[in-house]
């Protein structure tokens, strides 16, 4: 119960901490919740918190207790059809693998379409900075990490590669 809390949604009943933590690299997002008293009434109020390195910032979700009753109401809702589903054929391995090989052709692309160094450079960095994303991303699923690592310094080295030659093979033909 911090003073930013009373400021922006009143007097913090109890705080139920949190639901839900996520670290992004050097970012952490925390998704909390709370209930609150203000001008007599009481709130439910969703905080969702994120800090990093370049920054921070909450964000309140305040919802009536009777919004909040009918929230229940749709989660219980959405379990039951959750229950009901069949099994999952999910494969993060297929989703990985696509979305890793469209990073590289598009930015491959643009590179071998770049006149300036400089472009190619900003666009390389891109690129990696994409694939890093790529595997904080699926890092949370542990059947797939090592396949992962395999495919992400393959494709790593290939764009470092490609890159090296659009910029080597200008200078090394005149």
């Amino acid at each position: 119960m911090s003073i930013i809390d009373r400021i922006f949604v009143g007097k913090v009943i109890k705080d139920f901490g949190p639901i839900r933590q996520k670290s992004i690299g050097i970012a952490r997002i925390t998704d909390s919740a709370l209930l609150t008293e203000r001008r007599g009434k009481l709130y439910f109020v969703l905080k969702s918190s994120a800090w990093g390195l370049l920054g921070a910032g909450v964000r309140y979700r305040e919802l009536s207790l009777h919004d909040a009753c009918r929230l229940r109401e749709l989660i219980n809702e959405s379990e039951q059809i959750a229950r009901s589903q069949p099994p999952s054929t999910y494969d993060p391995k297929d989703e990985f693998n696509r979305n890793s090989l469209i990073v590289a052709l598009i930015g491959l692309v643009i590179v071998a379409l770049a006149q300036s160094r400089d472009w190619i450079i900003a666009i390389t960095l891109i690129m990696l900075a994409l694939f890093a994303f790529q595997y904080w991303e699926f890092q949370r699923f542990p059947e797939i990490v090592s396949h992962i690592r395999r495919r992400l310094a393959m494709l790593a080295g290939f764009t470092v590669i490609a890159v090296a030659l659009k910029i080597a093979l200008p200078v090394l033909l005149k």
